[in-house]
């Protein structure tokens, strides 16, 4: 049933965007801009959904994926708000993801959530992109 609860959200909030309802595909993965940030928005485990976006883009730099910053940010957002910072492992390029209740949702707190999700993704790439420069001038390990 989770599936369908998913797909149902996601057709309420597409058609509260201006889609007509006949040109909504139902789909477990979607791709939607959210603040002119394009975010991913798929079925997770159980009743919940889980959505993410690039923070910071890589070109397999490895020099570039700061490992411990990016677990002390994971073990305290773990706790205030569940983001997490992943790797993605070919280009080391830097995603924001964050798991969530469907049943918490409508389509215009789905809306509100996406818009608050992507100012928060703007604030992880600002402030990795602080943490990259602190690194390359050699003021953290």
């Amino acid at each position: 049933m989770t599936n369908d609860d998913f797909q149902a959200l996601l057709r309420g909030y597409l058609v509260s965007r201006g889609m007509d309802p006949s040109d909504v595909v139902a789909a477990d993965d979607y791709l939607l801009n959210a603040g002119g940030r394009v975010v991913q928005l798929r079925v997770g485990d159980g009743d919940t959904m889980r959505l993410s976006t690039m923070v910071f883009h890589n070109e397999g730099m490895a020099d570039r994926v700061l490992a411990a910053p990016i677990a002390e940010f994971n073990a305290f957002h773990l706790f205030a708000g569940g983001y997490c910072l992943l790797v993605d492992e070919p280009s080391g390029s830097l995603y924001v993801e964050q798991e969530l209740a469907i049943r918490r949702f409508d389509a215009v707190g789905l809306r509100r959530h996406l818009e608050d999700f992507s100012t928060r993704a703007t604030s992880c790439a600002r402030w990795y992109l602080e943490e990259l420069t602190r690194h390359e001038k050699g003021t953290i390990t």
